[in-house]
């Protein structure tokens, strides 16, 4: 009889300490805090941080593009130019179905001018407002500012805007390396516009490339033409020795995309 009675306690105590146990987890003190939550609030929603937003999904954005010329005597001293600047800055916002220029690709008579004379004007206005017309280009890209601007030379930054529209959510952009035979830099085809959703920036490098339709390695404007014009290749610099032709990138410069609405 007392050895049920003992076995009866035993089992009304660990009743009362497991309910007890259970019980406690319901004390708000004992609330698990998601430790990457500053504000103290359980989100147990790994999701959530990447909830797109109307903003991040809008039609249209603008950016600030900041162009940063690092082309300088300091780096590049042989027969660095007087008047040495990157020239007017062509080019458009486009989709996928239509392409202005590629390495190792042959330069069309808007991407020659341009790299040749600095001008802008075939490719924008023929080339790029033709790809409009055919609904695979949005806007096109026209500014007759040197980087940097005049009078100053090289290095430099300048900064200006671009409206791009998620239908054409890629960006191609040149300007001359000048004085330069056909010498430039550029990105082509690069989106903004990926996953769904807006970049809120980019930056990207500005290898030197040669445009193929010019002879010589002294930067200097003119030079004996080729015909027919070499693909577009990359140019490197040594120093000592001056500039010549390359298999990987010598950067001088980069852009940088910056969404600003």
């Amino acid at each position: 009889m007392n050895i049920s009675k003992l076995s009866l306690l035993t089992l009304l105590t660990l009743t009362l300490f497991f309910v007890g146990g259970c019980e406690s987890t319901n004390d708000p003190d004992d609330k698990v805090v998601d430790p990457v939550d500053t504000t103290g609030q359980q989100n147990n929603d790994t999701t959530k941080q990447d909830t797109l937003t109307p903003y991040d999904t809008a039609d249209v954005a603008t950016y600030e593009l900041t162009i940063h010329n690092d082309w300088s005597a300091a780096t590049h001293p042989m027969d660095f130019p007087s008047d040495a600047h990157f020239s007017f800055l062509g080019g458009a916002t486009h989709n996928s179905d239509v392409s202005f220029w590629k390495p190792g690709g042959t330069v069309t008579p808007g991407m020659q001018e341009m790299a040749e004379t600095g001008n802008v004007t075939i490719l924008a206005d023929e080339e790029v407002q033709k790809a409009i017309e055919e609904g695979t280009a949005y806007s096109k890209v026209f500014e007759k500012i040197y980087t940097p601007e005049k009078p100053a030379i090289a290095p430099g930054v300048r900064t200006t805007t671009l409206e791009i529209h998620k239908s054409h959510p890629l960006v191609t952009l040149v300007t001359m390396l000048g004085a330069s035979p056909d010498w430039f830099v550029g990105v082509s085809g690069l989106p903004l516009f990926e996953g769904g959703k807006w970049k809120a920036s980019v930056e990207v490098n500005l290898p030197l490339y040669d445009g193929g339709t010019r002879e010589g390695w002294i930067p200097v404007m003119g030079g004996p033409e080729i015909i027919p014009p070499n693909p577009i290749s990359l140019i490197t610099y040594t120093p000592g020795q001056g500039y010549g032709s390359a298999t990987e990138p010598h950067i001088v410069g980069r852009m940088v995309f910056k969404r600003v609405q």
